[in-house]
């Protein structure tokens, strides 16, 4: 009977509904948020780090150049298509899309990188989409063995 009285008193009433509102507006929805945008990023970057060592391993066991970035690049489609993202998403190298670029030399005691560059999902506000995305790339190298024969 006291704490009505005195909540009346100094014009409380109904202020946990305003402290309520709040509350979801600018900490759980933020938080919602904020897990709804990290798992894209994780799928997409474990995505990414498969595909260029995959890359890396098939290119360093090719026989040449050509046939074995050829190779690579196709096993990189084919791990982007399982996980999800069509043959569309590809290109050259630029943003918004996946792209697989080769270097190195492909001889005894060299060395060959893979970089892949793949699209990430800015902002996922969950029921409405996403906004701000950015292009995250990964590499990885591989040693072409010392004793490694080639054909001739």
């Amino acid at each position: 009977m006291i704490a009505e009285t005195t909540r009346r008193r100094h014009g409380q009433r109904g202020f946990a509904v305003v402290e309520w509102t709040i509350g979801i507006g600018l900490i759980v929805l933020p938080v919602a948020v904020l897990v709804a945008s990290l798992a894209p990023w994780f799928h997409q970057a474990s995505m990414a780090r498969t595909m260029a060592q995959e890359a890396a391993r098939v290119l360093v066991l090719s026989d040449d150049w050509e046939a074995g970035t050829e190779e690579a690049a196709t096993l990189a489609r084919q791990i982007a298509r399982n996980h999800g993202v069509a043959d569309a998403g590809w290109c050259e190298g630029g943003s918004g899309c996946v792209s697989v670029t080769f270097d190195g030399d492909l001889v005894r005691s060299g060395e060959v990188r893979v970089i892949v560059s793949v699209p990430m999902q800015g902002i996922t506000v969950p029921f409405i989409g996403s906004a701000l995305g950015f292009q995250w790339s990964t590499d990885h190298s591989e040693r072409v063995d010392d004793y490694r024969s080639f054909d001739p």
